[in-house]
């Protein structure tokens, strides 16, 4: 199901995608790892079953995407914090994404 912008949508799963992803001198990063966890606001880890991975989105320019599992426990009206950490070689980025949870219509 898409996800509407801007939020994230309760008992669905929730793809992710990171769009570009480059060095600071502008080199396209299509060998990173990339990982995610979830935190409520007040920074309790939400179970979604271990580190969210994402995967290299083939013959793109540094896209990546993620899967939050429907089966993460959020509660409607209440923001939760997407911590990605990208990893290349030594090179460490570290991203926030703070959405509201929502329960979506078809």
């Amino acid at each position: 199901m898409p996800v509407k912008s801007g939020i994230f949508a309760i008992a669905s799963d929730n793809l992710v995608h990171l769009t570009g992803l480059q060095m600071a001198d502008g080199t396209i990063i299509n060998n990173a790892v990339v990982t995610a966890t979830l935190e409520d606001d007040d920074g309790n880890a939400v179970d979604v079953g271990g580190p969210i991975p994402f995967t290299y989105v083939a013959n793109s320019a540094g896209n990546y995407d993620g899967i939050i599992p429907h089966t993460a426990a959020m509660t409607e009206g209440q923001a939760y914090n997407l911590f990605v950490t990208v990893t290349v070689g030594t090179t460490q980025m570290d991203v926030r994404v703070r959405r509201n949870a929502m329960y979506v219509d078809d």
